[in-house]
């Protein structure tokens, strides 16, 4: 049967609109091996090859492993065996959720932070919180000293 955009044109009770076309979907835990297979709404096909089922990924701050069944969501990492969400250097790190990427550091002013590399020994430095040095350096007359 034909779905879309359409309010008219909806999939009825265990079937999702895909590509135009409404296509029975798999219920959680159920195998999701056949390839094209669909899960329900708000799960996705996890798992190893032959293996795979309908889950829910996991959201920001619930735990996750190194089973296959204990993904974390699109645009988060299992870190520490929790899901955190990463953030690029340049971006807001306000959440204790964010975690910065290896090497950066989460530095600003409360409400204001980014994640930015603290500045090495011989590099500029200055009394904005984005221009500090990194830990074991002082800032000594605008340069990053030992």
């Amino acid at each position: 049967m034909p779905c879309g955009k359409d309010p008219f044109w909806v999939c009825r009770n265990g079937l999702r609109c895909l590509r135009g076309v409404c296509v029975r979907t798999i219920a959680r835990g159920r195998s999701c091996n056949i390839p094209g297979s669909v899960c329900a709404e708000g799960l996705s096909c996890v798992g190893n090859l032959g293996n795979k089922k309908c889950f829910m990924r996991k959201p920001v701050g619930m735990p996750c492993g190194k089973d296959p069944f204990w993904v974390c969501r699109h645009g988060l990492r299992c870190i520490k065996n929790v899901c955190v969400r990463t953030v690029n250097v340049g971006q807001e790190c306000n959440s204790p959720e964010a975690l910065c990427p290896e090497g950066t550091s989460c530095v600003g002013n409360e409400g204001n932070r980014k994640c930015f590399a603290k500045k090495e020994a011989g590099m500029r430095c200055g009394k904005d919180p984005f221009w500090v040095c990194r830990n074991g350096l002082r800032c000594a007359g605008g340069i990053c000293k030992v």
